[in-house]
């Protein structure tokens, strides 16, 4: 028998279902069936049932739940099947059993699996705003370590000087100024460190901190590093690295770090060295997220050429696990998840990505605009940034819109989330003058 898998798809209201059951087992037959549980959210639930040692071409199953029938389904050339029970309440739990069927008889059941949906989070978020810089400013990214400490960075113009990056400590934001560095030395194989500051500041894109001294940030296609007293910027050209690693970073720990960038660069850190990975694309890539070692994403776009990708990491390599190089209007910017089954999806639509069908979903949400960062704590709890300020919630059941920080001429770049506290910056835009300044908005839960 064919080893295909199907999904079956099943919403049932609970006074809908048919009569129980009865458990008489008639006769012994020559096929067994098995049910597991796949997922559970937090109003549906994944079951996969499997027959095992069976010579029939087709098999029919009555799937139960909590003693009541809620499908009967024929199978053809396949021996699992993937289904989903849908419109469940949060917060319950479910038993499961699966039986094979002979007509209107039961030759076979199954083991009983039980499920137990999880609980919705709160839309209701308090949501405080500040403003950075004069015109020319802009953030690019934030990390949230706790509500007294939060960092972003990007470009932010004072009366006195230039900013790049800023600290919020609880009360207040304190602003500060990584310089560019001009003169470089070192070659390929040195120590590729460059020197001999200069006066002028420099844009920053990313940042991902683990200490007060272990920080690392982004120029422009270059990463630096703070160890509590220096900045060391790495220009990875004149190691022999033909890469420009700006857009993002994820790290699971400060010898395992990322960095994604231009025309598919990726560069991974050991904590002693740099070193280029293949990526088989050339496509920008915008973002990069990960749950360990094994299991880590990233996404790509060109927006003239209407083109997206995603690959997952590989041992030492990287495969293309979705590539849309015609037609594609995901105009993806940004990944998230905390599963191995589905890939939450930012950019010109909010989507979902399923890992094992490898297929597309849209979501249906009150937002207008496309988005450029989505991020979360789990399933039930994500948050995409974009256009307009858009911030979107979803709690697991439904969607939620922050009209009080929506305005068109503003804009979304990054957001990161910790438990209660979400944090989103970008810019507002001044038409009478052409210019930006940088827009933060800290939600508390």
């Amino acid at each position: 028998m064919k080893n295909i898998q199907i999904i079956l798809i099943f919403s049932l209201l609970w006074f809908g279902c048919e009569k129980p059951i009865e458990p008489t087992i008639t006769s012994p037959q020559n096929t067994s069936i098995s049910i597991e549980v796949v997922e559970t959210g937090i109003i549906d639930a994944t079951l996969q049932l499997t027959i095992e040692d069976s010579t029939a071409d087709y098999w029919t199953y009555a799937l139960v739940r909590n003693d009541s029938v809620i499908i009967t389904e024929t199978v053809i050339d396949t021996s699992q099947v993937l289904f989903t029970d849908t419109n469940l309440l949060p917060t319950t739990e479910y038993n499961y059993q699966a039986y094979w069927m002979d007509d209107s008889v039961k030759i076979d059941s199954s083991n009983l699996v039980s499920v137990f949906t999880g609980d919705t989070t709160s839309h209701n978020f308090t949501w405080e705003i500040d403003t950075l810089g004069n015109y020319g400013s802009y953030l690019n990214d934030v990390q949230i370590v706790n509500e007294n400490n939060i960092w972003v960075v990007g470009n932010i113009v004072t009366d006195s000087m230039e900013y790049n990056m800023a600290h919020w400590d609880g009360i207040e934001w304190e602003l500060m100024g990584l310089v560019s560095q001009d003169e470089q030395i070192g070659h390929p194989g040195s120590d590729p460190i460059i020197e001999n500051i200069s006066s002028n500041t420099i844009d920053l894109y990313a940042i991902q901190y683990f200490s007060d001294d272990d920080m690392w940030v982004t120029s422009y296609g270059l990463p630096q590093h703070w160890d509590g007293e220096n900045w060391t910027l790495y220009h990875l050209q004149n190691a022999g690295l033909d890469v420009s690693v700006g857009q993002a970073i994820w790290a699971s720990s400060p010898d395992n770090i990322y960095f994604v960038g231009h025309r598919g660069s990726i560069v991974h850190y050991d904590s002693s060295e740099f070193i280029q990975m293949e990526s088989g694309t050339d496509l920008d890539l915008t973002d990069i997220w990960g749950i360990d070692e094994n299991n880590i994403w990233v996404a790509g776009t060109v927006d003239a050429e209407n083109s997206s990708i995603i690959l997952k990491k590989d041992g030492y390599g990287w495969n293309k696990i979705y590539e849309d190089l015609e037609t594609s209007d995901l105009w993806l910017q940004s990944i998230y998840t905390d599963n191995t089954d589905i890939l939450y999806l930012a950019g010109g639509h909010r989507s979902i990505y399923n890992l094992n069908f490898h297929t597309i979903n849209f979501f249906s949400h009150p937002a207008e605009m496309g988005s450029f960062k989505v991020r979360g704590n789990n399933n039930h709890d994500i948050f995409y940034a974009g256009e307009y300020a858009e911030i979107i919630h979803f709690n697991g059941n439904n969607w939620s819109i922050y009209p009080e920080l929506i305005g068109n001429l503003n804009r979304f770049h990054s957001l990161d989330v910790q438990e209660n506290i979400v944090c989103a910056v970008g810019q507002i835009y001044y038409p009478s003058v052409g210019r930006t300044i940088g827009l933060i908005a800290r939600g508390y839960r």
